[in-house]
């Protein structure tokens, strides 16, 4: 999932640094980097505290 997760930003990184799909990679950056570090932090803590 961690891995997944660092392909998805290096790929997004890479198309915000070429000036191509600017926007598009900034909004994808704002809705799912949030919402997945949530996800890996939440199942972090879940998985942890067992």
């Amino acid at each position: 999932m961690i891995q997944l997760f660092f392909l998805l930003y290096g790929i997004l990184a890479l198309a915000f640094l070429s000036g191509y799909y600017v926007t598009l990679a900034a909004q994808i950056l704002a809705v799912l980097l949030p919402t997945v570090m949530l996800l890996i932090d939440g199942n972090n803590a879940y998985w942890h505290n067992m």
